[in-house]
């Protein structure tokens, strides 16, 4: 097999990133869209000692699991993998990619006790857009697949009709003001990104490379008039970085506003971190409170107190540690408040809730011997936790870990560093994002008998 061959394959399984996985000679061959059960024609595009990848040119014998893609831009624009498989499907590919990934880096065999999800369209709360050039117009859209050409877009159906409103308003204010475009290669030029958030009401953030945005109070008129409390922010961001977002926000025009988050109500700056599909976030949530055993409650990477407000919501008596590293993470809280501690006085968490700011690894390692709590609470970024974080949760007694994870493989890789010291009691899963590969996993693990 090499390089250009034209080859009819019979697709045996799905991949992680939502791929058909065929064999050729016994060497797997991984095709994008193509569905598992599947007999198609495909052309090697690139090849290794041990895999291929291939394209789809001709599907000779169509998986019953295959629908056509509801959206116009799917495969030019990165953020679906799998509007091409039936909803029911989807869940299931989700579920057995898990339970491999568990299999082969964990080395357990685990089931799952709930696949949980709501809907499958217009369920995203966030999007960051790029501003770009389609001739001497300013638009807003994607990046296509493996390049930074940007491909207008007027409408997503994983956000709903109000994006369709913001882009046109946006992109009419830009143009009637001939605002200028950043451009990566020269380094020049204003707009970079448009980022949103809808919940109760509108959050807008023009991320900016300069310090103002011309003709601000023309735009917020415009968005007010139709979207009513509207907040409108600039970041600056004048690195020459993909990072979208600049260190701070400024808002410019408008107030924050209290967003329904499930269990409460708090304002959200556009630098938190929230998840972006509050239906199944909420299921998350109910979950891993249900799991937690106790009323002495750590939680590590805790972040800006959200999740910790969450749980103390839902468990009025727990008593919550939270311990975040960086200072700068504990910060979002209601309108005219700042930091997690005013966010736990403003739900009345005060007096159960503790914030604190330290490197994790030490904290746990003073509590060591005293026992002082029933159950460890870890939600991690993508790339997991810290190995030196694990090993002080295990050398420190804890009876219970509660460990939320958006990466099958990270969590995968942890859960092998603990397996010496605990055992998996249940896996649940939390389809927080619909027409894509990922999925959130919640998982209890139980102290090993000694």
């Amino acid at each position: 097999m090499k390089k250009g061959d034209i080859l009819t394959l019979d697709v045996i399984d799905m991949g992680i990133n939502g791929e058909g996985i065929a064999k050729s000679d016994g060497i797997p061959v991984f095709l994008p869209y193509a569905v598992d059960g599947e007999k198609v024609k495909a052309k090697i595009v690139h090849c290794k000692k041990d895999m291929a990848f291939g394209e789809v040119l001709e599907i000779a014998e169509p998986s019953p699991h295959r629908i056509k893609p509801f959206c116009i831009h799917f495969k030019k624009c990165g953020g679906c993998d799998v509007q091409h498989l039936e909803y029911p499907y989807q869940l299931e590919v989700k579920k057995q990619n898990v339970l491999k990934t568990l299999k082969k880096i964990a080395g357990i065999s685990v089931d799952i006790q709930n696949v949980f999800h709501a809907n499958e369209w217009e369920y995203r709360n966030k999007l960051s857009l790029p501003f770009g050039k389609k001739g001497d117009r300013v638009v807003v859209g994607f990046y296509e697949k493996s390049s930074h050409d940007v491909v207008p877009l007027k409408y997503c159906p994983l956000h709903g009709e109000w994006l369709r409103s913001l882009i046109q308003i946006v992109c009419d204010y830009a143009n009637e003001f001939q605002i200028s475009v950043y451009d990566e290669k020269t380094k020049k030029g204003l707009l970079r990104h448009l980022v949103a958030r809808m919940i109760d009401s509108l959050s807008v953030t023009i991320v900016i490379n300069g310090k103002s945005l011309p003709k601000a109070e023309v735009l917020y008129e415009r968005l007010k008039e139709k979207f009513g409390e509207v907040a409108l922010y600039i970041s600056e961001n004048t690195k020459n970085t993909n990072v979208i977002m600049g260190d701070t926000v400024s808002l410019i025009f408008g107030k924050e506003q209290k967003q329904s988050l499930g269990a409460f109500s708090a304002a959200v700056s556009p630098l938190s971190f929230l998840q972006v599909n509050i239906e199944v976030m909420k299921m998350l949530y109910d979950k891993a409170a249900e799991k937690i055993e106790g009323d002495k409650v750590l939680e590590l990477y805790s972040g800006v107190g959200l999740l910790t407000a969450q749980i103390a919501s839902r468990l009025p008596s727990a008593k919550i540690t939270a311990v975040e590293i960086k200072i700068t993470a504990v910060e979002i809280v209601p309108s005219a408040t700042r930091g997690a501690d005013n966010l736990m006085r403003d739900l009345g968490f005060s007096g159960r809730v503790k914030n604190v700011c330290a490197d994790a690894v030490k904290f746990v390692e003073a509590q060591k011997g005293k026992l002082p709590f029933d159950c460890t609470l870890l939600d991690p970024p993508r790339k997991g936790c810290d190995r030196a974080v694990l090993e002080a949760v295990k050398n420190s007694g804890i009876k219970k870990i509660i460990y939320i994870s958006c990466n099958p493989a990270t969590l995968a890789r942890d859960i092998k560093i603990l397996s010496d010291a605990y055992t998996v009691e249940s896996v649940n899963l939390f389809d927080m994002f619909p027409q894509t590969c990922h999925i959130e996993t919640l998982v209890m693990l139980e102290r090993k008998n000694p």
